[in-house]
């Protein structure tokens, strides 16, 4: 009889013991979050030439093209096709971040060409400044509309 307690009390200790282990080895939530940021800026800035976007708020909308050119210090070079205000959005330099809050997201910093799309029709033409990152597909990076509800 106390030959196999002694034997459960070894087991019990083993495995407390490799659970223990197993908590150390975990990164704080913190440093976790920190690394899908840069995760996700070094992605966004892996581009020699920058992301081509075929950027389409609505299906009634048409389809936008741009060009954006991310860069380390925190702003985008945006070349579009979008006209208004005397084409001031045609090749723009803005600020961008990425934050980690519920999930990644990439938030177009200044009053650029997405801004201007999402004013529209007194902002109710489908465009968005502020996207959720949902992944790399085949080195296509996805995101959708944080304020919209869409899927794509």
């Amino acid at each position: 009889m106390m030959r196999n307690l002694r034997t459960i009390l070894i087991i019990l200790v083993l495995v407390v013991s490799s659970c223990t282990n197993d908590l150390e080895k975990l990164t704080p939530p913190a440093e976790r979050s920190e690394a899908s940021v840069e995760q996700l800026k070094n992605d966004l800035t892996s581009s020699t030439n920058g992301w081509v976007l075929n950027y389409e708020p609505t299906d009634e909308s048409g389809v936008f093209y741009m060009v954006l050119d991310f860069n380390d210090d925190g702003t985008v070079r945006i070349q579009s096709d979008v006209p208004g205000d005397d084409n001031a959005y045609f090749d723009q330099t803005i600020a961008y971040r990425i934050e980690s809050r519920l999930s990644l997201e990439l938030i177009f910093e200044t009053y650029g060409v997405f801004h201007y799309l999402f004013e529209e029709n007194a902002s109710t033409f489908g465009a968005e400044f502020e996207f959720y990152y949902v992944g790399n597909e085949n080195g296509n990076l996805r995101f959708i509309s944080k304020s919209d509800g869409q899927d794509d």
